[in-house]
């Protein structure tokens, strides 16, 4: 998080921090390692970190869905925008 109430930060994004920590994907396994925070990797250290480990996020464009059938038939309930 950069301030009080943000709940996510873009992948790969430099934090507004000093070091400059690079909000980075993590592995599932890697959320149980107590050493590993949100000031961990900064743009010193990821690039050593995706040579060795590569991006968790691989292949995740494979995963991919479509919003449009989720939001067929809820426009009873989405705010209307312009009058419509």
């Amino acid at each position: 998080m950069n301030a009080y109430a943000q709940t996510s930060v873009a992948p790969y994004a430099v934090r507004a921090r000093p070091h400059a920590p690079v909000a980075t994907p993590l592995e599932w396994d890697e959320l149980d390692d107590r050493g590993i925070g949100p000031r961990h990797w900064t743009l010193r250290t990821l690039p050593d970190r995706l040579s060795t480990y590569g991006d968790p996020w691989t292949g995740l464009s494979r995963c991919r869905r479509s919003l449009g059938r989720g939001l067929s038939g809820h426009h009873r309930w989405l705010p209307s925008y312009g009058g419509g």
